[in-house]
């Protein structure tokens, strides 16, 4: 039905939702860590996550985790570190099902500010929070934080697929390409209404004969 609308064009409130939405999602993928952004737990480090907390009305829309220690892939350098200190297992009591069904892994928490070094004196062997391994592409703790290329990138995909969404619909659906297999399509249905009325016309021939007989 879309040849008997108006474009969507002079649809001037549902364009601006819609470039406000495209708006929100670029700014998602290329702004810098922030506490807006672990809202969406999207470019959120573990500072911003903790910083996040004073956003009480949209935490309430967040994933998850809004305000407490943000569970990043680097955590895993630490976990690893922390099986000397009796947390978790190593790769090889893993294997031989020696730790149990749940072995009891170290995670950081907000009263230790996230860090396995807070958790005392003895604990020291471990990577620093400052290390590039824990701390990457400008942001600070576990993070899950782009490079600039990935950004970019990223952001050069969601534009691609944003015209090719448009080209699909306005080209295929709506346009030539739809144009030029409607009339193969009526005239398809033509010849099976012909066919459905040679059929009939048969069947009636034939009842009338029987009649007559």
């Amino acid at each position: 039905g879309g040849a008997f609308r108006r474009s969507i064009i002079f649809n001037r409130g549902l364009l601006v939702w819609y470039v406000l939405f495209l708006v929100f999602l670029f700014w998602l993928c290329l702004s810098d860590a922030s506490a807006f952004n672990c809202i969406f737990r999207v470019q959120c480090d573990t500072a911003q996550s903790l910083e996040a907390r004073s956003i009480p009305l949209l935490a309430a829309f967040s994933e998850g985790g809004v305000g407490g220690c943000f569970m990043g892939p680097q955590v895993e350098i630490w976990q690893q570190e922390m099986i000397s200190y009796g947390y978790g297992c190593s790769d090889e009591a893993l294997s031989t099902s020696s730790c149990g069904s749940s072995p009891n892994w170290w995670l950081p928490t907000v009263a230790d500010e996230c860090r396995p070094s807070n958790m005392g004196p003895n604990v020291s062997d471990v990577t620093a929070w400052s290390d590039p391994s824990i701390s990457s592409n400008g942001c600070s703790g576990p993070n899950n934080c782009f490079s600039i290329g990935f950004k970019f990138q990223l952001a050069g995909i969601m534009l691609f697929y944003v015209i090719a969404n448009h080209l699909f619909v306005k080209v295929l659906l709506l346009g030539s390409a739809a144009r030029s297999l409607r009339p193969r399509r009526e005239s398809h249905e033509e010849h099976e209404q012909q066919a459905e009325a040679t059929i009939e016309d048969d069947i009636s021939g034939t009842s009338q004969s029987s009649s007559s007989v």
